[in-house]
């Protein structure tokens, strides 16, 4: 039997990609239909926030309309969980004691059912204050929470989403926090103590490297029953003059016993050279005055500064290296 042309030959690089390829793509066909797309998941909630003031041993009651924008029926569970900020992460925990946890106060109803495609629903819920509860602000996220069903060779995707409830138990307001202290750059733990008052504390110097703009960055605990707003303002100036922007700052929020961060950064990277920086960080009515000196090198700096460090050391080094003249090679001193 005669060879064929293609047989007296192995094949070419070429060939064996578009086998390879061709072979990919066969396989990827074969898996992709067995496994069905999922369909959207698509689930609100509205209103997202409440408010409420409630006295100790009454009831607050409200509602929610929880909407299926999805092309799937839902079966929704509903529930109440803490919510927690510390240090900067927030958590959600089950309903804790009685006295302080708002959401073991949470009564929904119904606490689960069905949402047609397009369809929405009126959830009633209220907030049974006990006697003996804490005054002062708490805390609670309340939960419409729906899981895929198990269909064997299906992507099953769930959706959560959640309104915000701050309950205000009527009673005596204390407006406390703590000053925690203050970082710059980039760090996560405040490397600095502040002190609380209207005078400025100066903190030795600072050196600021890098492409990404200057941070300062303070930190505050709510040590008080109530909500304080977190607000910052800056400034940063040569010691020849000249004020460079910083932005940031914007209003935030410390709720009861927890801890969090309130940041300002410069708008423009800022030139070569020494800024003193002064920053008022207030939480509700408590004031820290702080400031740092800091010696600003941008990237493009700390190329030509290694390479004004390196020209020298190299002119240095070489100079050393130059033979001195022996005695006899000297020129003799003229009379």
């Amino acid at each position: 039997m005669r060879n064929l042309p293609w047989r007296s030959r192995p094949p070419s690089r070429l060939a064996f990609v578009a086998w390879a390829i061709a072979t990919t793509m066969a396989v990827a066909a074969l898996f992709f239909s067995s496994t069905p797309a999922a369909a959207s998941v698509a689930l609100g909630a509205a209103p997202t926030r409440f408010d409420i003031t409630v006295d100790p041993g009454n009831t607050s009651a409200h509602a929610i309309w929880v909407v299926n924008d999805g092309q799937e029926s839902l079966s929704i569970r509903s529930y109440a969980m803490d919510r927690n900020l510390g240090r900067g992460v927030q958590e959600f925990t089950a309903p804790g004691n009685k006295t302080d946890s708002a959401a073991a106060w949470v009564r929904l109803d119904p606490e689960s059912f069905d949402l047609l495609p397009g369809g929405k629903r009126q959830i009633s819920w209220r907030a049974e204050v006990p006697e003996d509860a804490t005054p002062g602000d708490h805390l609670a996220v309340i939960f419409f929470e729906t899981a895929p069903a198990a269909v064997p060779g299906r992507l099953g995707i769930g959706a959560r989403v959640g309104a915000i409830v701050n309950v205000r138990v009527s009673g005596t307001a204390v407006e406390s926090a703590r000053f925690l202290g203050a970082s710059l750059g980039s760090s996560e733990e405040p490397k600095h103590a502040g002190r609380e008052g209207s005078r400025a504390h100066l903190f030795p110097l600072g050196l600021a490297f890098g492409r990404e703009p200057l941070t300062v960055t303070g930190r505050f605990q709510n040590t008080g029953n109530i909500r304080i707003p977190l607000t910052a303002e800056a400034s940063a100036k040569g010691l020849f003059g000249g004020t460079v922007k910083l932005t940031g700052g914007e209003s935030g929020t410390l709720y009861p016993g927890e801890s969090g961060d309130i940041s300002l950064r410069w708008a423009d990277t800022p030139p070569v050279g020494v800024r003193t920086v002064r920053i008022r960080f207030q939480a509700g009515s408590v004031q820290a005055d702080v400031g740092f000196l800091v010696f600003f090198v941008p990237e493009r700096g700390i190329s030509s500064l290694v390479l004004i460090a390196a020209g020298l050391w190299l002119l240095s080094y070489v100079r050393r290296l130059r033979p001195a003249l022996p005695p006899a090679a000297r020129p003799a001193p003229e009379d």
